[in-house]
């Protein structure tokens, strides 16, 4: 089985982020000033290689083997909310990269 990986530091707080996407799904920030760390296995389907990219203190994942959702992680529920469904993937998009531009 693919999985996707995404890597974060959040200089300002101390954080690393380590989200990976496989047969097991999780996220595990790491605060590298206390060395204590927090995981959360994740409840979602997104099918194998979805793009994960963290932005604004959010992950994103977009797409993956037959997932045609743009879902956003809310640390304080724990868990992914569906924000959007693009309605011309219908069989998913895998293995694609994420970049984002930031407008003025």
């Amino acid at each position: 089985a693919g999985s996707s990986i995404c890597i974060h530091c959040d200089a300002k707080d101390n954080e690393l982020y380590l989200t990976m996407f496989g047969y097991q799904k999780s996220i595990t920030k790491i605060n590298i000033r206390t060395q204590t760390f927090t995981h959360s296995n994740v409840s979602i389907f997104c099918g194998r290689f979805p793009s994960i990219i963290h932005l604004n203190g959010h992950y994103h994942i977009i797409g993956g083997q037959w997932n045609t959702h743009h879902y956003i992680w809310n640390e304080s529920v724990n868990k992914f909310i569906d924000v959007f469904k693009f309605p011309d993937l219908y069989q998913g998009n895998q293995s694609h990269a994420l970049l984002h531009i930031s407008s003025k």
